[in-house]
């Protein structure tokens, strides 16, 4: 086995196994809000949409503004299922090329387990890299407005596409309410784009309530990937950890992430909730699984 691949294959089954133990006692469990973890006992009345962007520009990278520098993404979600659409941009100075990775994944959210507390979510897709929806233009667009130089790179070509396939698992660690943390969730998530990448990610997430319209959710895990696009090869690493900080606000989420993109590279995030016709209970998997 490639050392890339058995670290995938590592990391993916050591969460797994932790979340396949005896499940806990569900007493004086406090779970947070839809964010983190949801029912799907109920059916929603309408259709949740979360729209979100990306931007290393302020994040404080070496590489500024450059590999994974922004994405736009759009959840559509109903009840257990979602629809993500989204588009990241790859720009690479130092070889004159870009591409965009523009996306569409339908996922399913299950709930497993005697106590019902094991999810599962699997998703099936496709990725075309090339000259994507957005890409340079809207890029150049935003570089006009804050007064940065504009980035003109030769586009990938021929374009390609690929099929995806992903799967998930999390599960709540009641324990965590002695460490003061609101809910403890651990989640193991496997991306597949063959011919592309390939990635495993396991993470520990902890959410803490502040205020009715304020909350804290930290992240912190690890990543492997391997990558079979050579313009991607040298510049994404094999494995490394991961982390994240968000403060939610009412319908809006600031999230600071180190190596969301395998990259260790530095993002912000912005994003906002809002539901479309008669406001739908947020049915479906934890925060860590989207």
């Amino acid at each position: 086995m490639r050392p890339r691949r058995s670290s995938i294959v590592f990391l993916f089954l050591l969460l797994t196994a932790l979340l396949s133990a005896p499940a806990p006692s569900k007493t004086g469990l406090a779970l947070p809000g839809p964010s983190l973890l949801a029912s799907t006992d109920r059916a929603p009345a309408g259709v949740a949409l979360q729209l979100t962007t990306s931007n290393d520009f302020v994040a404080g990278n070496a590489r500024t503004d450059d590999l994974y520098t922004a994405d736009l993404g759009i959840d559509l979600r109903r009840g257990a299922w979602t629809l993500r659409l989204g588009e990241r941009m790859f720009t690479d100075r130092e070889r004159d090329l870009r591409f965009d990775e523009t996306s569409a994944l339908v996922t399913r959210d299950l709930r497993l387990g005697a106590a019902g507390d094991l999810w599962l979510q699997l998703g099936l897709g496709a990725v075309h890299v090339g000259e994507g929806v957005l890409g340079e233009d809207v890029q150049n667009a935003l570089h006009r407005v804050i007064g940065a130089d504009e980035v003109h790179l030769s586009y990938l070509d021929p374009n390609r596409w690929h099929a995806r396939l992903t799967a998930g698992v999390a599960r709540p660690l009641t324990w965590a309410r002695a460490l003061g943390s609101d809910a403890l969730v651990a989640s193991a998530h496997l991306d597949v784009a063959p011919d592309l990448r390939s990635t495993a990610k396991v993470d520990l997430r902890s959410h803490w309530q502040l205020t009715g319209d304020v909350a804290l959710q930290a992240a912190v895990g690890a990543r492997a990937d391997r990558v079979d696009f050579a313009p991607l090869a040298r510049r994404v690493e094999d494995a490394g950890p991961t982390a994240q900080l968000s403060v939610m606000w009412q319908r809006l989420s600031l999230t600071w992430s180190h190596n969301r993109y395998g990259t260790a590279s530095n993002h912000l995030r912005l994003g906002y909730r809002f539901a479309i016709g008669t406001p739908a209970a947020d049915d479906g998997a934890p925060g860590a699984l989207r």
